[in-house]
């Protein structure tokens, strides 16, 4: 694999990478995240983290200390 193919691979979107795009730019007009949000199956919604449709408990308050194991040593090859 050459690595214009990489790079090509890495800077494309996936479907939820798609959606947290848009929702980011149409937090800036409350209608267009409506309809947004409202576009977005249930399915989805169950895979997706959207703030707007989550509660106050379903929020984590902090992350969790295993969160960054620094005692956890590994490494990522491209």
């Amino acid at each position: 694999m050459e690595s214009s193919d990489v790079y090509r691979l890495l800077s494309q979107y996936n479907e939820q990478e798609l959606f947290y795009r848009d929702l980011f730019f149409s937090r800036k007009n409350s209608e267009k995240c409506r309809k947004l949000i409202e576009s977005v199956s249930a399915f989805s919604r169950r895979q997706l983290i959207i703030p707007e449709l989550q509660t106050e408990s379903q929020r984590p308050s902090r992350f969790g200390d295993d969160f960054l194991d620094t005692k956890i040593h590994k490494n990522v090859y491209l």
